[in-house]
């Protein structure tokens, strides 16, 4: 069973997500990816974060996590964290993304959508309810 983070950053009552650029098929999402063997959740999370965003932990406050969601016909396990954005965070951005997956050298065009925002690609929004309290 593979380890997921999933990393729904806030600002407001803004969520920040992105598309590929050149490529909106790929739907809307928010940074996500693969924890690593033996590195922490938290580790992971911010990793993801700074590979497919560009944002750093001097942008962000971690705020917690938020709930676990066991999808086995898809052999995942997502581990869902909410990060905080300083205001100075752009309204918009691209970011190619670094790192070693499979997502490396692709474009990302990011966004804050106003909550509830659109449909997330691969049920990356399963867990946007968690964040009805803030």
């Amino acid at each position: 069973m593979q380890t997921k983070v999933v990393a729904y950053i806030t600002r407001g009552r803004q969520l920040l997500v992105f598309e590929h650029a050149g490529f909106p098929e790929a739907g809307l999402q928010v940074p996500a990816g693969t924890v690593e063997p033996g590195e922490a959740l938290e580790a992971a999370l911010w990793r993801e974060v700074g590979e497919e965003s560009g944002l750093t932990r001097e942008q962000l406050v971690f705020k917690g996590w938020l709930r676990v969601v066991d999808h086995p016909a898809f052999a995942v396990v997502r581990h869902y964290g909410w990060l905080e954005a300083d205001p100075s965070v752009p309204a918009r951005w691209l970011h190619r993304v670094g790192g070693g997956g499979d997502d490396n050298g692709l474009l990302f065009a990011y966004r804050w959508e106003a909550f509830p925002p659109p449909p997330l690609e691969g049920r990356q929004d399963e867990c946007l309810t968690d964040l009805a309290a803030w």
